[in-house]
């Protein structure tokens, strides 16, 4: 005779040595199982997204390329107002903004700004993570990008990681909300993840642009 056992599950048809054909219905799993494992399918999904930059990209690709292809994976797993890719330039005081998804009129693509006492320029300077919902709080005496431009654009969240060279900070990717919510651990720890591959990627395009510009010098040289 069929035995039904219930645990409140989905019912499972398994052979018991004694009952015969049972009916077996497992645990069900409780909502932090749950959470746990969307999160470890979001985390390996995104592992492999990101790992997939260096396929996608030639070590002669423009910088742009590299940019845009950051625009698509943040609008895939990152809730923002504005993305903002930022690169110092060489006097080490200015960045110049390098790609804007979202917002545009506050600050766009090709301006450069004063990285002091800025919130877009603190990742680069201090060299760290910049998560906060209460910056306004947190840095008084900062504004975005531009001197009072803190009262003109309400934004009240950001993650902001650096870009590094050589462990410095050589820029930054900075996503922002209007609404103050703070980015969660998980969105730190993958932004984290997507800025140190694209410093990798960066790091490779310059040393292949140093080596071929080497190489050109040397040949010229040898014609002379």
């Amino acid at each position: 005779e069929e035995k039904k056992l219930n645990f409140n599950g989905h019912f499972i048809l398994s052979q018991h040595p004694l009952f015969g054909n049972v009916i077996i219905d497992p645990p069900q799993a409780s909502d932090s199982d749950l959470e746990q494992m969307e999160s470890l399918m979001v985390d390996n999904y995104f592992n492999s997204r990101v790992t997939n930059l260096f396929d996608q990209l030639e070590v002669k690709s423009d910088q742009s390329e590299l940019f845009e292809s950051i625009r698509g994976l943040c609008r895939a797993f990152f809730q923002y107002d504005k993305l903002t890719i930022t690169m110092v330039d060489s006097d080490q005081s200015t960045a110049k903004i390098k790609l804007v998804d979202g917002l545009h009129d506050d600050a766009d693509e090709g301006q450069s700004f004063n990285m002091i006492n800025t919130l877009h320029g603190l990742a680069v300077q201090e060299n760290r993570m910049v998560n906060s919902n209460t910056w306004f709080d947190e840095f008084p005496e900062m504004n975005r990008f531009n001197p009072n431009d803190r009262d003109t654009f309400n934004f009240m969240s950001v993650l902001s990681i650096p870009l590094r060279s050589n462990g410095e900070a050589v820029g930054a990717i900075s996503i922002e909300r209007l609404k103050s919510k703070k980015y969660t651990d998980t969105d730190a720890r993958l932004f984290e993840l997507l800025c140190g591959t694209v410093s990798s990627i960066l790091n490779w395009q310059q040393e292949y642009n140093r080596v071929h510009d080497s190489s050109i010098h040397d040949g010229l040289t040898g014609l002379l």
